[in-house]
């Protein structure tokens, strides 16, 4: 199998999960839903239409271009029933050929990587960090860090420079925007500025997240 990239989750992955694998296949759009009856139903027929091709080999739908042979459903396959066979909680995202599976499970994560093609695997860097996110979601390890928290905020639109002007005079704020109309986040320093960020934002103020140094858990 490919070398991947190997990096330590900093953050729960859906608030719930510690470890990450992406697996690349051209095949990924196919468990899009994550219901692995459908998905063993669209690999068999895909299957089908390889074994009636001249070349073996099928684009995966009728509008993209992407070719997939037996080799790459039977891997799918062997994917598909591992994921549904598994007893353990997990979430999937795909962006393109990539297939994101999200768990808690450090056999399920391995078991993947050992048998497929593998672009990225995240897990934390020790048991205490993975303890200490589990316990507590709304938080990030970091390398370093000047600002305490981590402010998330749903689209301002209208209301984005008004934001602006009253945080770019905050010396405990660090804006990354010059524009919060759509979803953002900045940072605050301390419990007071994020406290001045709450009145100000109210229900624009979608989470906060606190940072934390690996030696201060």
């Amino acid at each position: 199998m490919k070398l991947y990239k190997n990096t330590k989750t900093s953050k729960l992955f859906f608030d719930k999960f510690v470890n990450k694998v992406t697996v690349v296949t051209p095949v990924a759009s196919e468990f899009r839903n994550n219901k692995m009856e459908y998905t063993k139903t669209s690999l068999a027929n895909l299957l089908l239409r390889i074994s009636k091709s001249e070349n073996k080999s099928v684009s995966v739908t009728a509008w993209t271009k992407r070719m997939v042979n037996e080799t790459d459903v039977k891997l799918a396959v062997a994917l598909c029933n591992l994921l549904a066979d598994t007893k353990s909680d997990y979430a999937i995202r795909v962006e393109g050929p990539w297939l994101g599976i999200y768990s808690n499970d450090d056999a399920l994560i391995d078991n993947i990587v050992a048998n497929n093609m593998v672009k990225e695997v995240s897990k934390p860097a020790s048991s205490k960090v993975r303890d200490f996110l589990l316990a507590n979601p709304n938080s990030i390890i970091s390398n370093k860090y000047t600002h305490k928290y981590r402010v998330t905020v749903n689209p301002l639109k209208e209301s984005s420079a008004n934001f602006h002007s009253w945080a770019e005079k905050i010396p405990t704020i660090k804006l990354l925007k010059r524009t919060y109309r759509t979803e953002g986040y900045f940072y605050a320093s301390n419990e007071k500025t994020l406290g001045m960020c709450r009145l100000f934002l109210g229900n624009k103020l979608r989470r906060v997240d606190t940072l934390y140094l690996e030696s201060e858990i």
